[in-house]
């Protein structure tokens, strides 16, 4: 490889000998010698070494290289350190411990589902946050929310300040935003004072998250306002979910139903059910229009014209600490029809324990646009007045919000859930027991949120188990309430739950699918069979005492299944055990018990029941023998359902062979019907009785409630004599008296004295 020509310098004329390259060489200072001697070993090289005056160290271009590498090495390795070894902002982006079965994510749990997936945001940008729940070091505090709907243009303007706090410093938050565009993003400090400014922002449409990053870190336990404006659609498709139009096209309405998760369609939010916080709500309307939410209206002002309408301002007041999907709005041409106040409920009747905090009975209202329903809503608002009285006993709690209105809208949802606000079509108003169970939501649901959305199941149980309690329509004879769970709930749930592909009710819900089958029609009506059941075994006023604990306990918060079981155990004359229901809440499917007598014994045995069609009849044998057994067994696999069949493996005794035998016996399949998988162990109430059998006019109906555990301890499982005519051996059972015992194992043998 040459060296580089270097070019005769021209203030330089050729000496007497011609060479004015000579001449240039000699006039070179001595950094010029060093830099050309460092050229690789050519003939100009070797020229400017001998013209120099020290001698000059020889570099070759293999040095040259490896001294160029190291160099390159050390300038990755410096960018490497500055990359990782600088602090990051706090994610999930380890590895997350696993989600255990049965019970709700807590801590980084809820973030095992996507800890090992990637997220890409909406601009191509890796989204930070991996988590499926929102992080638990945010707490939001308060919301003021400014919307102006157009019921016109189906536009939906609006400003959200969300007052928070966080529990460790961080550099960014995480709120529930879908399909709107959020054009500003403030952030301020308390007082008033502008906080850390927003460097990046990113969202993740398929889990319904923004993530906002600050230049700043948040600091420990100070408050902070995070100021959004955004701009999104009333939505009018189907669904009918979030804020939506309905109504006809001669009276538009735009009415809410953001049960379950979807709240943050109309504004930006910490959207999950124990994230409660107080809501201020301003809603600019029409003046023509009438603006309802959950809570009643303090003030209304002008705000200016819009399009040639002018428009009124609305001010609603401060709303108790709630969900975001228990917030409910209304904005129609309506008419309203007030129900006159009821007698105050009667001193003289027994309760548990005086409500610390009564409040006067509601405002009942009825709102609709068509004059025939306002004439015709006296006996329904009567009623619902009557309903909440009788719950309001029921629970030992007062109706905790100033007003209860209804909303009948043409043209939209059947029902849409809301504390202290409801919509109904006109078809559903004879329907008192979805009303019943709308009404009951106002404490399961508004006073009491779950604590994950894996516990919807137990807040919808209770609704449906307290609203078949409520009156009859009309002076009608009520329906008994044993009658109206079972007609109602516990033969649909029998018949839902024999299947092997249901799944339990209280399984761990992350994704928006799971969510919204929280209230599927099997949560619905298994868990109001089991909270029936519960409340029954413990005794019909232990269980009003242990609703009223459960309200009292965990009055504007959250809970979840085992709170109320805690709250029966102390309020029930039973002993039952602590998990005596997990196991029905927590795995799918129920228990069939068979009893069959043994001697003097009675042997109770449990598996879990599943509907199944029976096995056809065996094939008769064939006799030229064209397929082979194993093909056989192949086309048996292959045309019988597997969840019915499965192939047992017996030793043909009758096969013969001329070769050695195989170190393996020869096999023969035969088709039995499929044993149930290992069965759980359902801890069951069983109630039963002994003696000979008399007349029911005879018969003292005495309940007697017997922990087996405690008086008589078995070595493993629950048991009782059974004490036959001819038997002349005393029974610790006496005869003719009802007793309850707990079988908390697979099978139970009766022991006699």
């Amino acid at each position: 490889m040459d060296g580089i020509q270097m070019e005769p310098i021209g203030k330089y004329k050729a000496d007497r000998n011609g060479s004015a390259k000579a001449a240039a060489w000699r006039n070179m200072v001595d950094q010029d010698l060093d830099d050309v001697a460092f050229l690789a070993d050519t003939d100009k090289a070797r020229e400017a070494r001998e013209l120099g005056d020290a001698p000059v160290a020889v570099c070759s271009q293999r040095r040259a290289i490896c001294l160029a590498a190291l160099v390159l090495a050390a300038m990755l390795s410096t960018a490497l350190l500055i990359v990782y070894a600088t602090p990051q902002p706090d994610c999930p982006c380890a590895a997350e411990a696993e989600l255990l079965p049965g019970q709700p994510p807590t801590g980084s749990e809820e973030n095992a589902t996507a800890a090992n997936k990637e997220r890409i945001a909406s601009n191509g940008m890796v989204f930070p946050w991996r988590g499926a729940r929102l992080p638990t070091f945010l707490i939001p505090k308060h919301y003021s929310l400014w919307l102006h709907p157009n019921l016109t243009t189906g536009e939906l303007r609006g400003e959200v300040s969300i007052d928070f706090k966080v529990d460790r410093d961080t550099l960014f938050v995480v709120l529930n935003v879908r399909d709107m565009n959020v054009t500003e993003r403030v952030l301020f400090r308390a007082g008033g004072t502008f906080g850390p400014k927003v460097v990046k922002t990113l969202d993740y449409p398929p889990a319904d998250q923004t993530y906002i990053e600050f230049k700043e870190k948040l600091r420990r336990k100070y408050n902070y306002t995070l100021s959004l404006r955004f701009i999104t659609k009333l939505d009018r498709s189907d669904k009918q979910r979030g804020f939506f139009l309905a109504g006809t096209h001669r009276h538009r309405c735009a009415i809410s139903r953001f049960w379950l998760t979807h709240a943050r369609s109309a504004f930006p939010c910490l959207d999950e059910p124990h994230l409660r916080a107080t809501f201020k709500l301003t809603v600019v309307r029409d003046r023509f229009h009438v603006s309802l939410t959950n809570m009643p209206i303090v003030a209304t002002e002008e705000a200016g014209f819009y399009l040639g309408h002018r428009l009124l301002q609305d001010e609603f007041a401060v709303s108790p600490p709630m969900s975001p999907h228990m917030m409910a709005l209304a904005v129609c041409r309506l008419q309203r029809r007030a129900a006159p106040p009821l007698p105050s409920h009667n001193a003289s009747e027994p309760t548990e324990a005086p409500d610390e905090l009564a409040l006067p009975p509601p405002e009942v209202s009825l709102y609709s646009d068509q004059q025939v329903i306002l004439d015709e809503a006296g006996p329904l608002l009567e009623w619902v007045q009557k309903t909440i009285q009788l719950f309001a006993y029921e629970l030992n709690t007062s109706y905790p919000l100033p007003k209860f209105d209804i909303v009948v809208v043409e043209g939209g949802t059947q029902y849409s859930e809301g504390w202290g606000l409801i919509t109904l079509a006109p078809s559903m108003l004879s329907d008192t027991k979805v009303i019943a169970r709308l009404l009951a939501q106002q404490w399961f649901g508004g006073l009491v949120s779950p604590r994950w959305w894996s516990a919807q199941w137990l807040l919808e149980a209770l609704t449906s188990v307290l609203g078949e309690r409520a009156p009859a329509l009309g002076g009608a004879p009520a329906e008994r309430e044993q009658d109206a769970l079972l007609l109602d709930h516990v033969l649909p749930a029998l018949r839902l739950d024999s299947s092997n592909s249901v799944r339990a009710v209280a399984s761990p819900r992350l994704e928006r699918a799971d969510i919204e089958s929280a209230v599927d029609e099997l949560s619905l009506h298994k868990g109001a069979a089991i909270v029936s059941m519960a409340i029954e075994a413990a005794g019909q006023e232990a269980g009003r005492a242990a609703l009223a604990r459960l309200l009292r306990d965990h009055r504007s918060a959250s809970a979840d299944a085992r709170d109320l079981w805690r709250a029966l155990q102390h309020d029930g004359t039973d002993e039952a055990p602590a998990h005596a229901w997990d196991g029905w809440c927590e795995r799918p499917g129920y228990p069939l018990l068979c009893a069959r007598i043994s001697g003097s014994d009675v042997v109770l045995k449990q598996e879990r029941f599943v509907m199944s069609a029976d096995p056809p009849d065996p094939e008769p044998p064939m006799l030229n023998h064209l397929l082979t057994l194993e093909l056989r067994a192949e086309l048996d696999e292959l045309f019988f359902e597997p969840e019915n069949f499965t192939e047992v493996i017996e030793e043909d005794v009758n096969a013969t062979t001329t070769t050695p035998p195989p170190t393996t016996t020869t096999k023969k399949t035969t088709i039995k019907t499929t044993k149930a998988p290992p069965a759980p162990k359902w801890v069951i109430p069983v109630t039963f009785s002994v003696g000979p059998l008399v007349t029911r006019d005879e018969f003292v109906n005495e309940t007697i409630l017997l922990n087996a555990t405690s008086e008589h301890p078995p070595s493993k499982v629950t048991w009782y004599d059974i004490v036959q005519a001819n038997d002349t051996k005393a029974s610790r059972w006496s005869e003719n008296v009802t007793y309850l015992v707990w079988m908390n194992d697979t099978e139970s043998r009766g022991m006699p004295d």
